[in-house]
């Protein structure tokens, strides 16, 4: 069977996804990750499917031997035509030749009618114009010219509305096209010989009627305006939202009004000055009718990488801004919008004033600030510690960065871990106090240390670095220093000049820029947080404030979500989908997942990397419940529930004998049987020594063998079944022989638990009817555990029905809080439920692209997170 239309079109079919999809900015670089993410979209603004953020990075760049589809049929056609398949949308296929032209299109213009009909041309051999598709059957395969093929739902109807006659479930019978309606349409552009996944249409009729058409299961839906496309695609449809446009229906966006002459620019990377940066931005123009462009650049990543302050707001739609003698604030204030995952800022007045000039260079947006020189630097004693001046002849931009992690101490021989994922620390011999650490942070010493004024104070270095050069005089200056301020240095570094400051463990500078005269103020104090108060999307506000208790005064960072609102969905993320192992920085976690928001959640085995702890995901119990622990539930209607959580699962025998099953999906590894079915993954290897692996498919037992060492055989999960590790002689193996037939109860306590699509495990409960619940035992957490002081995350939900998601970090001048202080600062914050999440290095807090909370130099990988997603 010839099989070259159906070749050709599914080279045609390449979506542009990995063209225009924005994926989160990142400000620190995380090793392993690439900086040179390409992304810069040359389509005209008035193209119908745009962008096709194709779900994960590695879709994200197509080679010329790579094709990229969504369409069921062409997927089947590729893997019958032999092309292997590299994921679920995307296949090998052969390089095309620049010289073989194809015209293609889904419209046909029909005695002045416009139809959604797929037509083709070739210039190569008239014979293979009319092949076709392998369309799932030799009958499919030869086209007349009467007919038509389609796997789109929304032709299908179009054309059975039209009075086409069905032949099969993709062929239908239609009438003779002429030959004088021609459309030209592609999918791919060879820009100087480079195979490019761009959509492109030529037409032969009034351009104004290039968007029409289709039928689209409405009349409303048959005529479209010049802002609007039209797509039947999920990953077109998922790419739109998450460009921002709105939905007007299942098929039909509202796209913005753009003269088709205007190129839109965009890209994940910035050059600062000669300096590359993960920062997501867009150039496009101001209006319909405007030829000069708008620049926007994605807010947190403006703030971290340029020293931008970003100021408080009530508005998500307006940013307040100051940097150094630069403030725009009220009407002033710059333009804002989010866009799924990433909030942007209008920064072209801004630019402006600040003397920046931006162009845009493919994937890379060049902004160079006027050249700026220090002039001095000063020091001063404030009431709050020290503080260093930085005189500047002209505003430049500024970042801080964490310079080094300290050298770990020696692990001590801990005592048996209460919990899978931490050693416990033993704290009886050690006297509480505010400066007591944990080995959770690497910011923090691997020990508890006793701080006392005659001890030396262990200190990490932090780095100011300003665009500015320095004069050989300045750097040989000598400075002083404190009891906070254990050194400051001041290096050359090219164009820029660095400060570099060492300052107690766990504490962080306070930068911020001052004009008339130009001056950058580092202060080094025990309370360095900025608070803000900022509406950053339509349902989720920013806020950092400090949480009062007693004389502590604890650092929270957090994230006000109204899941009520509309287009926001909550769920839970996994760092390497669709497998249940792995570990990543929630920054790539969030990113790959098109997340606007983040945090961290549940616990997990640091050196198997798999979950410890409940995760259900479309009512999949991805990993089961472990020791009755706290767990957050919830489903699309705003509704969610905090509470300790069993999952209780008995086999029963057609002997009628009961066999309780303690896990399923489950990491955590203890006597008795572990279930693990096809949500587990496809097979099913030994967490432990000497299991015996019973295999059921169908309800019955179909086999049993010795599971042997731990990770060494795979044993096939059955599609209709599971499998039965059997890690202990209280019940013998022998009594599931083959063939036993079996039946299996489950229930969950509570039993509310069960009708939630989401649920998460963390724990211990803080926080229920606003009051604090503390029950460490009950969760198999041990005293000594919930008495340790770390960095912290947690979930709550505030009587509004909002979720409150938030990290709390080191006390002024101490150490973070520990369980019963993290209750006491929920339920402060308003919280009437609360819930701890893993914390220490894995605390992460994540926001249209970058961090909050800490540098991602800091933050350890994680299992998975709690991803916020915006779709508009």
């Amino acid at each position: 069977m010839k099989r070259n239309f159906v070749y050709w079109r599914l080279i045609l079919s390449v979506s542009i996804l990995p063209v225009l999809a924005i994926v989160p900015s990142l400000l620190w670089n995380q090793p392993g990750r690439t900086q040179e993410r390409e992304m810069a979209g040359l389509i005209d603004a008035s193209r119908t499917p745009q962008g096709m953020n194709s779900l994960a990075d590695s879709e994200s760049r197509l080679k010329p031997t790579e094709i990229l589809t969504d369409s069921p049929l062409e997927r089947t056609s590729a893997m019958r035509q032999g092309f292997q398949p590299l994921s679920d949308y995307r296949f090998l296929a052969q390089s095309v030749p620049p010289s073989s032209i194809i015209r293609q299109g889904r419209q046909v213009s029909l005695n002045g009618r416009i139809l959604p009909l797929s037509g083709t041309q070739h210039l190569i051999d008239a014979s293979r114009a009319r092949q076709g598709m392998n369309s799932l059957a030799d009958s499919e395969s030869r086209l007349k010219p009467t007919e038509i093929l389609t796997d789109s739902p929304l032709e299908r109807t179009s054309a059975m509305r039209q009075g086409f006659q069905p032949l099969s479930d993709y062929r239908f019978l239609a009438q003779s096209v002429p030959p004088s309606s021609i459309i030209r349409q592609g999918r791919q552009v060879s820009l100087n010989d480079r195979i490019l996944p761009l959509t492109w249409t030529q037409h032969l009729i009034d351009a104004s009627r290039t968007r029409q058409g289709m039928n689209s299961l409405a009349d409303s839906e048959s005529r479209l305006k010049p802002t609007e496309i039209l797509t039947d695609s999920p990953l077109e449809r998922t790419s739109a939202m998450r460009q921002g446009l709105k939905p007007l229906s299942d098929y039909r966006f509202l796209a913005q009004s753009v003269p088709p002459s205007s190129i839109i620019r965009q890209g994940r990377q910035v050059s600062l000055n000669g300096r590359i940066l993960p920062l997501t931005w867009t150039q496009q123009p101001a209006n319909s009718t405007s030829a000069n462009f708008r620049t926007w650049i994605a807010d947190v990543g403006l703030m971290q990488s340029a020293g931008v302050d970003l100021l408080s707001s009530a508005d998500s739609a307006k940013q307040p801004v100051q940097w150094f003698s630069v403030s725009l604030i009220g009407a002033q204030s710059l333009a804002a919008r989010a866009t799924g995952s990433y909030r942007y800022l209008d920064v072209t007045d801004f630019a402006s004033l600040a003397g920046w000039q931006i162009s845009a260079d493919g994937n890379v947006l060049r902004i160079t600030s006027p050249a700026a020189n220090v002039t001095g630097i000063r020091q001063a004693e404030i009431e709050s510690g020290d503080r260093i001046v930085v005189d500047i002849d002209r505003p430049a931009p500024w970042q801080v960065n964490f310079v080094n992690t300290p050298s770990p101490s020696p692990t001590p021989t801990p005592n048996p871990p209460d919990d899978p994922t931490k050693p416990a620390i033993p704290l009886q011999n050690l006297r509480a106090a505010p400066n007591l650490e944990t080995p959770d942070d690497p910011t923090k010493p691997a020990l508890p240390l006793q701080i006392t004024p005659a001890a030396p104070i262990a200190g990490q270095e932090w780095s100011i670095a300003i665009d500015a050069k320095v004069a050989p005089a300045i750097i040989q200056q000598t400075f002083s220093t404190s009891k906070q301020l254990l050194s400051l240095k001041v290096e050359p570094d090219g164009a820029q000049t660095k400060v570099k400051v060492t300052i107690p463990l766990g504490w962080r500078p306070q930068v911020f820029s001052l004009g008339n005269p130009n001056r950058l103020v580092i202060d080094i104090r025990s309370d360095s947080l900025v608070e803000k108060n900022i509406v950053w999307a339509p349902g989720v506000q920013w806020r950092q404030q400090y949480q009062n208790l007693g004389t502590a005064r604890f650092p929270v960072v957090w994230l006000e979500v109204n899941p009520r609102q509309a287009g926001v969905k909550i769920r839970p993320i996994l760092s390497n989908p669709p497998a249940g192992q792995g570990t990543a920085p929630l920054l790539q976690t969030a990113e790959i997942s098109g997340a606007a928001a983040s945090i961290n959640a549940g616990f997990f085995n640091r050196i198997n990397r798999l979950a410890l702890g409940a995760i259900r995901r479309d009512n999949k119990w991805l990993s089961g419940p472990i020791l009755n622990r706290g767990a957050i539930a919830w489903n699309d209607r705003g509704e969610f529930a905090i509470d300790r959580l069993t999952l209780q699962e008995t086999l029963i025998t057609s002997a009628n004998q009961s066999l309780p099953v303690s896990h399923l999906n489950s990491a955590y590894v203890q006597p008795g049987i572990g279930r693990y079915n096809s949500d587990w993954g496809t097979t099913y290897t030994p967490l432990s020594g000497n299991e015996i692996v019973v295999t059921v498919a169908g309800d019955r037992v179909v086999s049993q063998s010795p599971g042997g060492a731990v990770g060494t055989t795979s044993f096939p999960i059955p599609a209709n079944g599971y499998i039965l590790a059997w890690r202990a002689d209280l019940f013998p193996a022998s009594e599931l022989s083959i063939g036993t037939l079996l039946r299996l109860e489950t229930n969950t306590f509570p039993a509310e638990f069960n009708r939630f699509p989401y649920i998460l495990g963390g724990g211990p409960v803080l926080v229920q009817n606003s009051q604090v619940v503390l029950d460490a035992k009950a969760e198999g957490f041990s005293d000594a555990y919930v008495r340790q002081t770390a960095i912290r995350s947690a979930i709550g939900r505030t009587a509004a029905g909002n979720l409150l998601i938030v990290a709390v970090h080191n006390r002024a001048g101490g150490a973070g809080p520990n369980f019963a202080e993290l209750a006491q600062i929920l339920q402060q914050m308003g919280a009437v439920e609360a819930l701890n999440l893993d914390g220490g290095s894995s605390t992460s807090l994540y926001l249209g692209g970058s961090l909050l909370d800490r540098p991602p130099s800091t933050a350890a990988r994680v299992h998975n997170a709690i991803g916020i997603f915006i779709q508009p």
